[in-house]
């Protein structure tokens, strides 16, 4: 299950989630699986969440060397033979981190999809051509998708001036300069942002060795919400492309699984609020300075379990480089922190190095020594659809980066994923209700039009065929130029 980044570990009760809620499977013909699972289901959860991440795979893959790339392409897969499965996923994966020997490579050229693959860089440009024995439809109409990347904001907006529509077709205006839509407008673009289903957020590390036991506090992370100037975010660093966050469950786009208390923020910027709620826990605030803790208990009016007299309010965020706005969101949290005697440390790298340190671990491990880390961008439900949340919230889950462990939250995501059709939103009210509540990690504003870095979308006004997607899917295949 190391493997298996949203791999959940079996609840407390004995209730599994995949891959250990199913019990067996069978093959009954060439066309046919059957997954007889250990339990019911909610059938909202197992079609959005489990079979969604089922990806089949060409029979010409089940190999363990490339002189076996297609021998089996006849074969039946032993569905039950684990070690067998377990190699060839070990040698898939080791040829899919061989970035210089994806072009030609004998794995990679067997494709059934519209395109295939005639370039790729170390920097991270894909090119695609179409694939010409591709049986399905659409059929592509261009000649060439290019996935063209960038060190930063600044230097994507560069080609969008240098470059124009006919050069960059499709691109992402940084939210810091989205006053410049309506030039670029002028000059060939169109404007086609739409919101992902997604929430944004950076989680705190519950169980760092220093910190942790602060950051266990609800009353804590209530209190740090209420520093959280998501409106005055959305105003001055993303020129109003986005809403606040309340909760795990996304208010947009419009869908039917958020319920109003989704809808409403119950923490809005107050620093006179974070201030209230430290002191009435036994903190003695300092302005400008460093809080610390004078009433060490566990009583109401104490710092709570686990926080020693003398505790101060001070920790690191480290940030991704690159993008201006999450700067200056950082920076302008940084500023209402100090106002209540929070002191903290801004430090910044690149995307993978963030999200790469956000690990849940245990706070006798090394890597456990990180303490807030925001890559940007938060979540998106894909392809795990449904936003029951087992993944990001239950206990040693794998994406439970900041390890939030609570026995009531586990209780609700299962109640998420095992109720009945009739039964399944009152699950997920109750669910969402409780974590905008619990605020297992910092909710920030959620943007629209680039799912990593907010801004509009923009797309050359000669190409067609171009719809928004709520899960971040583009289908170039269906894209066409105009005159």
């Amino acid at each position: 299950m190391s493997n298996y980044c949203a791999y959940v570990p079996p609840a407390a009760n004995g209730e599994k989630f995949f891959p250990d809620n199913v019990s067996s499977v069978e093959t009954p013909s060439a066309n046919t699986v059957v997954l007889n699972l250990t339990q019911s289901y909610n059938p909202n959860w197992f079609l959005y969440n489990e079979l969604a991440q089922i990806t089949p795979l060409p029979m010409a893959w089940d190999a363990t060397s490339l002189a076996d790339v297609g021998k089996n392409d006849n074969a039946t897969v032993n569905v039950n033979d684990a070690a067998g499965n377990e190699a060839v996923y070990n040698f898939l994966n080791t040829q899919s981190n061989s970035t210089t020997t994806w072009v030609g490579s004998p794995i990679w050229s067997i494709v059934d999809g519209p395109f295939t693959l005639s370039a790729a860089t170390a920097t991270g440009e894909v090119d695609l051509v179409p694939n010409t024995h591709y049986s399905g439809s659409p059929k592509p109409s261009i000649s060439k998708f290019v996935e063209l990347p960038f060190t930063d904001n600044n230097a994507e907006l560069t080609a969008l001036k240098t470059d124009g529509p006919s050069g960059l077709t499709v691109a992402y205006l940084p939210p810091e300069d989205a006053g410049q839509n309506s030039t670029l407008q002028s000059e060939g673009y169109a404007d086609q942002s739409a919101y992902t289903l997604s929430f944004n957020y950076f989680p705190i590390n519950l169980n760092n060795p220093t910190i942790g036991t602060t950051f266990q506090q609800l009353y804590f992370r209530q209190a740090f919400q209420h520093l959280v100037d998501q409106q005055g975010w959305l105003t001055a660093f993303l020129h109003g492309w986005g809403e606040p966050t309340s909760g795990p469950v996304p208010a947009e786009p419009a869908n039917t699984f958020a319920d109003a208390q989704s809808k409403t923020n119950p923490y809005p910027y107050s620093v006179s609020d974070a201030k209230s709620i430290l002191e009435s826990h036994g903190w003695d605030v300092v302005p400008g300075g460093t809080t610390t803790c004078s009433k060490a208990g566990s009583a109401s009016n104490e710092c709570g379990p686990g926080v020693a007299a003398g505790t101060k309010l001070a920790f690191n965020i480290d940030y991704a480089s690159g993008t201006p706005a999450t700067q200056s969101e950082m920076e302008q949290l940084q500023s209402a922190a100090s106002q209540v005697g929070i002191k903290i440390d801004l430090t910044s790298h690149a995307f993978a190095t963030v999200i790469g340190a956000a690990t849940s671990c245990t706070p006798n491990q090394p890597v456990c020594s990180w303490t807030a880390e925001n890559w940007g961008a938060g979540w998106v439900y894909s392809p795990d659809y449904y936003p029951s949340g087992e993944s990001l919230f239950a206990t040693g889950a794998g994406a439970n980066y900041g390890n939030y462990d609570n026995a009531t939250a586990n209780k609700l995501i299962l109640a998420t994923t095992t109720a009945s059709q009739a039964d399944s939103q009152n699950a997920l009210n109750a669910y969402q209700n409780y974590m905008i509540q619990q605020v297992p990690v910092i909710y920030e504003p959620t943007s629209f039009g680039n799912p990593i870095a907010g801004g509009p979308a923009l797309i050359s006004s000669k190409l067609g065929g171009v719809t928004p997607n709520a899960y971040s899917a583009i289908t170039p295949e269906d894209w066409y130029f105009t005159n």
